[in-house]
């Protein structure tokens, strides 16, 4: 923000220019799934399939899990699990997933960067005491680096949540930090002095050719161009603060 102060007929005037964001990752991502619980640090999670049951009206869902387990080494092909339901237990529940990213390599289990990468087809939702199938699918190439929590959990009426599916793929190669954007517009001078009904003068450089004065309580108020000249009132032995701005 350009500043202008006016003591004694004299202003004082600071001019900025807008600085964008920059952006958070560099790879494209999914829509964000619920949040799982907590898995265990400092080593990958371990989830064992719970077998079927014989009979029917289990006690607890009862099914398999077919497909990579553990800490794995990213490859090119997709990865694939089957989740075979045999008795979805007395409540019904339905399957969310999430493959939270991590810009670090390795095999410690992460909570970072919450998204959901997973594929899912087949049965979503189960009934009491139902059956079916599920099939889930990351592509390991929506990543390059660092490791990626492929996570698959159980949800059922209470709230009570149940992993299924806890490992890591490592990319083994850190994440380049996103590249810093300089400011598209810098006005200058960034700070002057000026007489009260007076003008001042700017100017803007960055990547636009193009560029838009605001200058409230000035005189103009407003501008286009790389230059700008405005003036401000004051009174004497007063002491007056203005902003100029310059957006590209």
């Amino acid at each position: 923000m350009k500043r202008l102060v006016v003591g004694l007929a004299l202003l004082a005037v600071a001019c900025s220019g807008t600085t964008p964001s920059s952006p958070s990752s560099s790879e494209t991502l999914g829509s964000v799934a619920p949040a799982v619980a907590p898995v265990p640090e400092a080593e990958p999670p371990k989830v064992e399939p719970n077998p079927p049951a014989p009979g029917a009206n289990a006690t607890t869902p009862q099914y398999t899990l077919t497909g990579p387990r553990g800490c794995v080494s990213a490859g090119t092909d997709p990865m694939t699990w089957v989740l075979t339901v045999t008795d979805a237990g007395p409540r019904p529940f339905h399957l969310v997933t999430m493959t939270p990213a991590d810009d670090a390599p390795g095999c410690e289990a992460t909570v970072k960067r919450h998204a959901n990468g997973l594929a899912m087809s087949g049965v979503t939702h189960y009934a009491p005491q139902t059956s079916g199938q599920t099939t889930f699918i990351f592509d390991p190439k929506r990543y390059n680096c660092g490791r990626v929590q492929v996570d698959i959990s159980m949800i059922d009426s209470t709230g009570k949540d149940t992993l299924v599916l806890g490992m890591l793929v490592n990319y083994g190669t850190t994440c380049a930090p996103p590249p810093v954007i300089p400011p598209s517009s810098v006005c200058t001078p960034a700070a002057q002095a000026g007489v009260a009904n007076a003008p001042v003068n700017f100017s803007s450089t960055g990547t636009s050719t193009v560029y838009t004065w605001s200058a409230p309580g000035g005189t103009p108020a407003s501008g286009t161009g790389p230059a700008f000249t405005t003036s401000f009132p004051g009174a004497p032995s007063t002491s007056t603060t203005y902003s100029v701005d310059a957006h590209d």
